[in-house]
Formats: C-alpha cells, structure tokens, sequence
C-alpha cells in the first residue's frame, strides 16, 4: 500500500502525514514522495523549516527538479537577522506564495505542497492555524490537491497528534525494525512503514511494510514481513543446582513413606457413623456426637481435667 500511496495510484488527493522516531527518520521517506511527484510532472512547493535547502535538494537534480518550488524557512525564519517582517506562516500568505512563483506552464498543474516538518509549524503558530492549512486540499477552488507533512511525534503531546493524525487521509507510521538472527532479503529493511488510509466510503485499509529508501529516493518493499524468522533466544551456559542436595534432613519421600501418607486420615473429616447422625433428622432434639482422636488423652473419672491438683 505505501508504494501505491506514494505513487499517486491509491489516495492521490488529500492530506499525508508521515510520523517518524527517533530510531528511524521519515526525511528519506518524504523525498521519495517527492521525487515520485516530480516523475508524475507535478508542481512541487515545499516548505523547509529544519534543513537548508541545500541538503533538500540533495538527490532531486536529475533533471526532474525543474517544476520543483523552495521556500525558505530555514535560515531565518523569524527574521532575527534581517529587519524585515517574519514570514508569515498563515494559509493566506502560504497561497500567495504559491501563486507568486507560478508560470503559464505550471498553472494548469496539480500543486503538492511539502511541509518539512509539521512539528516545526506546531511549535511556532497555533493549532487551529495548521488545521486551517491542512484542509487546504478539500477546497474546491484550491490549487493545492495534495499535502504532504513530516511529523516527529515524539516531540508533542498526544492530543495534538491524534488530533493531526485525524485530519489526514493516510498516516504513515515508522516504527525501527525488531532484532533478527538472519535476514534473508538483498537488501536490509530501513523501517516498518504501518499504513492508514482512510476512504471517502469510510473504510479504513491499514497495512504494515518493511521498506528501504536507495540512493535516488526509490523505494523497495519487502513483502515478507510476516515471515522474518524470530531471535534465537541465548542457550542458558549455568549448571542446574539441586536445592535438595547437601542438606542435613531428607526433603523427599521414599515409596514405603508415600504409600504411608496416602493411608493417612486427614484431621476433622466425618466418619460414616456421624455423617449419618448429623444427616439423618431426629424430632424432639439433637444429638451431640463426639469421637476422640486417637492422640487424645481421656479420663472418664475426671473429665474436666481439674482433679489433678
């Protein structure tokens, strides 16, 4: 499903939010929806808070960069060293932005807009702003028919995720790869890409990918995730100790010994006798039956045990 999502074939329109870790960055992923966008003849206007515009445009200059926009919101974004207004992250000025760099080539083209990274957006303007610009693309006057985002997760709180995990129609969400004994794929898997992708029907497709992103930002999908063979767990080097073992009493019972507990009656268990007095209804009364133990000591002449002075 991720190969079809980037692609264009599956969900083309909409808001995309790729949600990365620390194990595992979600840059490498971005660029390769870019750069499949870009393949597609698509205008392509991304917005860069994290990274120069240098290192963006790292691996996209193979001569599909021509219809490929920055706008720089790195190097000074809040004007510090200039005296001129800050930039201005409001859906409004973002639009104005876009229309200002278009040509007559590219009016008539679909406008994907890129956002590196959403959580830059999320520190520095409100909420309802970002919301606001992420239903950008269910406008049906808007030029813009795709946003794709960049999210470090791990930097805000879970209200605000989910809340921006709910907004889009697909969420990409990478997870590091589990330890394994041997690989057998080609080439060794980067992350677990789950896949959500909600349709306009309201089914909900969900799937989880081994991917790797190559050099020039194609992807490779390893289908086998399910099938990746499981750690072999450390084989236990310590000698088995018998807790019994040099001991001063004996802890375990010989058969004569076994055979003597089986026949042993258990204290306070009825005999047949007085099952039957209890059991059996009498009128006028009741009827104390008692039956001694074999260890107690009875005197019928004093049966109180108060003449032994």
């Amino acid at each position: 499903m991720l190969s079809e999502v980037i692609t264009g074939s599956e969900g083309g329109e909409g808001f995309v939010l790729i949600k990365d870790c620390v194990q595992c960055g979600g840059r490498g992923l971005l660029k390769s929806f870019i750069k499949a966008a870009l393949l597609r003849n698509e205008t392509v206007h991304v917005f860069e808070f994290e990274i120069s515009q240098e290192e963006m445009y790292s691996g996209l200059t193979d001569g599909t960069s021509s219809s490929l926009v920055f706008h720089n919101g790195y190097t000074d974004p809040l004007n510090w060293i200039s005296n001129e207004k800050p930039f201005d992250f409001s859906i409004q000025s973002i639009k104005s932005q876009i229309d200002q760099s278009k040509d007559k080539e590219s009016e008539a083209k679909n406008v994907i807009l890129v956002l590196d990274s959403l959580s830059w957006l999320l520190h520095h303007i409100p909420i309802t702003d970002v919301c606001q610009l992420l239903q950008e693309p269910k406008r049906k006057e808007s030029t813009v028919k795709r946003i794709i985002a960049l999210m470090h997760s791990e930097l805000h709180d879970q209200g605000i995720v989910g809340s921006v995990s709910h907004m889009a129609n697909t969420v990409v969400t990478l997870s590091p790869i589990p330890e394994f004994t041997t690989v057998n794929w080609e080439v060794d898997p980067y992350a677990i890409g789950e896949t959500v992708q909600r349709k306009k029907s309201g089914k909900v497709n969900r799937e989880e990918e081994c991917y790797t992103v190559q050099k020039d930002f194609s992807l490779i999908i390893h289908h086998d995730l399910h099938n990746r063979k499981q750690a072999i767990p450390k084989p236990d080097n310590t000698a088995q100790v018998d807790p019994a073992a040099n001991l001063t009493f004996n802890l375990r019972l010989s058969e004569e010994e076994r055979h003597a507990k089986e026949r042993l009656s258990l204290p306070f268990t009825f005999s047949e006798k007085k099952k039957h007095s209890i059991l059996q209804p009498r009128p006028g009364g009741g009827k104390i039956v008692y039956e001694p133990d074999a260890q107690d000591d009875f005197d019928e002449e004093d049966p109180d045990d108060d003449l032994d002075v």
